[in-house]
């Protein structure tokens, strides 16, 4: 499959574009939340970044089912619209406060559990209009290439996130991020898609999507991994700043390095993904790269070293693209249109939603186990996906076909 007649489209590439600019702004933001609340921490900044992990986490846990229904019910590109409007609302909110010198630690949990909510709509409508704007058939390249822009604005963000904090502070970065969100407005406003939502007084029900899970072999393995990523395979990202400042000696500009390491992998991935003509299962591939990104957790925390750390982020953001661009590629690919949404919205509650639990877990524990509580987590964690990626493969050895929905 190529991803050349893809990127040809002109409404997919000006949705990608525009994701890419707002995403960048977030990436902004997060990285700034996660350095002001290191400085304001201090000695219990592992378990401040673990709250702040969660409060964001539970308010996408939360409205990921409300986003799955809207996808299914309502315009797709205005609702789209309409949460960059509230997520760009937030920014603005936060930049004046920290101006002022009113924004703490527990302004910064609010502010994060409100922007989940914002994050949690776009991120189940932007799934769904991919798919819409792609079709079905192309929808795994079409995921590749959303988790490659999605990946380069994790380089990007960080990077000019840590070039400005010095200069305008968190304010300004806040600010900044606020004005990224206008492109991706107006483009959704100025979208045109055909319409899968249901009909009036068609009444469809998250039911008919667990329906749809219990009788396909390839939805539910990944719905599966999707749940054991989401407890234990993004704990890293919740204590990289205590990793990368306590472990390796880093500042600011460091660990917005290793995050850039990790979105070159990444970006790398999801292009190979676009680009990947290879036939063959698609588990096969899914479980094989959860597989190493859960070696390249063991490798962090057993080999803390500043000049090596670069290097294992890089290759752990190759095949978490593989593996997360895949299986969202195949689940928009095997939903039926009409369930897309909320089928959709069950696979983000897996591996999204129920991160915070498990970034809440990783900070509590690694603040309890002192100095080099962030290595251990990060290993013990890696073990986990390896354990998870072992037993999924013997079960795709007995039962390797996958089959469309009925």
């Amino acid at each position: 499959m190529s991803a050349a007649p893809i990127w040809k489209a002109r409404n997919l590439r000006l949705f990608l574009l525009a994701a890419l600019v707002s995403n960048i702004g977030n990436w902004m933001q997060i990285f700034t939340e996660q350095w002001l609340t290191l400085s304001l921490a201090g000695g219990e900044a592992a378990r401040w970044g673990g709250r702040l992990a969660f409060s964001s986490g539970l308010a996408t846990l939360v409205f990921i089912p409300l986003g799955g229904w809207i996808a299914d019910h309502l315009d797709r590109p205005k609702a789209m619209a309409l949460a960059q409007l509230w997520l760009m609302a937030l920014a603005v909110s936060m930049a004046l406060l920290a101006l002022r010198g009113w924004l703490g630690l527990h302004g910064l949990v609010f502010f994060a559990l409100a922007s989940g909510l914002g994050g949690a709509l776009a991120m189940t409508l932007g799934h769904s209009l991919v798919a819409d704007l792609a079709g079905p058939e192309q929808a795994p390249a079409a995921m590749g290439l959303m988790g490659a822009q999605f990946n380069l604005s994790r380089i990007l963000g960080p990077t000019v996130a840590a070039l400005l904090f010095p200069v305008f502070g968190a304010a300004g970065n806040f600010a900044l991020n606020a004005l990224t969100f206008l492109p991706l407005v107006w483009v959704s406003r100025h979208l045109s898609v055909r319409s899968s939502r249901v009909e009036s007084g068609e009444t469809r029900t998250y039911r008919e999507g667990w329906a749809v899970l219990r009788t396909h072999t390839g939805l539910r393995t990944i719905v599966l991994l999707g749940a054991v990523a989401g407890l234990f395979a993004w704990g890293y990202f919740a204590l990289l700043p205590v990793y990368g400042a306590h472990q390796l000696g880093l500042g600011e500009r460091g660990v917005a390095g290793l995050l850039s390491a990790f979105g070159i992998g990444a970006v790398l991935g999801g292009l190979r993904v676009a680009r990947d003509r290879k036939g063959g299962d698609p588990l096969r591939r899914i479980i094989r790269a959860f597989g190493l990104f859960g070696v390249g957790l063991i490798l962090l925390g057993a080999l803390p070293h500043r000049f090596l750390a670069p290097v294992v982020f890089a290759a752990m953001g190759f095949v978490q693209a593989t593996f997360v661009s895949t299986m969202s590629g195949m689940v928009m690919a095997w939903s039926p249109p009409a369930l897309r949404g909320r089928l959709n919205a069950i696979y983000l509650i897996a591996i999204i939603g129920i991160t915070p639990l498990g970034n809440l877990a990783a900070g509590e524990i690694a603040q309890a186990l002192g100095p080099s509580g962030a290595r251990w987590v990060l290993g013990g964690q890696g073990c986990i996906l390896v354990v998870a990626a072992l037993l999924a493969f013997a079960a795709w050895r007995r039962e390797p076909a996958v089959h469309p929905p009925a």
